[in-house]
Order: C-alpha cells, then sequence, then structure tokens
C-alpha cells in the first residue's frame, strides 16, 4: 500500500518513488521490513498473514474482540469463519496452507494443527493482550 511504502521508506531514511514497488528486490527489502514489525506484535503465522492483509489495527481488533475466544483463550477454528472481511480470512487460510507446506519441503515436519493449537493454547500469540 502507498501509505506502507512511504511510512516503511521514512523509518528506513529511503528517498523512494513509488514505482520502485515493481523492482522485485526492492518489493522484498519493504515486504520483509514490514513482516520483522508484525512479528514484533504477533507470534503465529496466521494472525500475521491477518495482518499483512488486513492491517495491523484490523488485526489488534480480531484479537480484542470477545466473540473470538473462548473462556478467554482465542478459538482458531471457529474464529478463522467469523473474520468479516472476506479477503483476509482466505488469505489467511492460503498463506498458512502454504506456510506448512513449503516448511515441509525444506525438512521440517509441521501440521496446521500444531500451528492452530499454538493459537487456542493462547500462550504468547500477541503483545496486544
Amino acid at each position: 500500500m502507498p501509505f506502507l511504502v512511504k511510512d516503511i521508506a521514512k523509518k528506513r531514511g529511503d528517498n523512494i518513488d513509488l514505482d520502485d514497488m515493481f523492482n522485485p528486490y526492492k518489493a522484498l527489502i519493504y515486504a520483509n521490513y514490514h513482516l520483522d514489525y508484525l512479528e514484533s506484535w504477533l507470534y503465529n503465522p496466521l494472525l500475521i498473514a491477518y495482518a499483512y492483509n488486513g492491517g495491523i489495527g484490523f488485526t489488534k481488533g480480531l484479537l480484542t474482540k470477545k466473540a473470538l475466544f473462548q473462556n478467554k483463550r482465542y478459538e482458531p477454528f471457529m474464529s478463522m469463519e467469523r473474520i468479516g472481511v472476506r479477503e483476509t480470512r482466505e488469505y489467511g487460510k492460503k498463506v498458512l496452507t502454504n506456510y506448512v507446506i513449503y516448511l515441509n519441503k525444506l525438512g521440517h515436519p509441521i501440521r496446521i494443527s500444531q500451528i492452530l493449537k499454538h493459537l487456542k493454547d493462547g500462550k504468547n500469540v500477541d503483545r496486544f493482550r
């Protein structure tokens, strides 16, 4: 998003033209910078995907809504379906699926259920609560 590129450029001290984002090397640098920021607030790939697509404020709002929790614990299974923005909901599912596929291909066996269980445990999931 243009506002995000401008903000990152300011923080990095870069003089950037928005057309520079069509340069894959520059886009990758900026995407990694943004992911580092998101990872400082969110500790689960599903939540990071939500924030990357919908914004950190949107994701903070999701995490602070009582409707997504059961007994004060995040409930990932139904919560994925309760996210009101379809694009973000589907993006999160796709990213999580690909994350697991690539980790397995790279020799790091993991299952989606492990990632969702970590969310359900509610420990060290985010810095907002």
